[in-house]
């Protein structure tokens, strides 16, 4: 398994913008792999096709948005699961609070144990801006 990339970056506090910035790791993220490209590797450890794989996996994306319009919570199976969480504005009163406080609702994730145990055996290494930079005409990411 690699080691998670991460980046330093410097951040003021809000609350005290006299005091001095300190400083964080940010995961830098290598790439990014698609539904498509999961299903060709998926392919490659079972007896279904990368067609097969995608059917499953877009209905499940399908299942996952329609329960989560229900209100209702997502396992995922070992992976965690989803829910649904509001951000509104106030209102005064329970009584004056009505649908149109709602300003926006978004997808919360939690992991499952066994995703909670992955990630507290990761390993980090400091990201190095060479590491990124391609020289010109060697660029191998299919892009371009």
């Amino acid at each position: 398994m690699g080691k998670v990339k991460y980046v330093v970056v410097g951040r003021g506090n809000p609350q005290n913008r006299e005091e001095e910035k300190k400083y964080y790791a940010c995961a830098k993220s290598a790439d990014e792999i698609t539904l498509e490209d999961m299903s060709r590797q998926i392919e490659k450890n079972c007896t279904l096709t990368s067609t097969d794989i995608m059917a499953v996996l877009n209905a499940t994306d399908e299942m996952i948005r329609e329960h989560l319009a229900k209100g209702m919570i997502v396992r995922i199976g070992n992976l965690g699961h989803v829910r649904l969480a509001l951000s509104s504005k106030g209102a005064l009163s329970p009584d004056q609070f009505t649908s149109a406080n709602i300003t926006r609702a978004k997808v919360v994730f939690t992991p499952s144990k066994a995703t909670k145990k992955a990630l507290k055996i990761l390993e980090y290494e400091k990201y190095r801006e060479k590491e990124d930079t391609k020289e010109e005409g060697n660029d191998t990411s299919g892009e371009g």
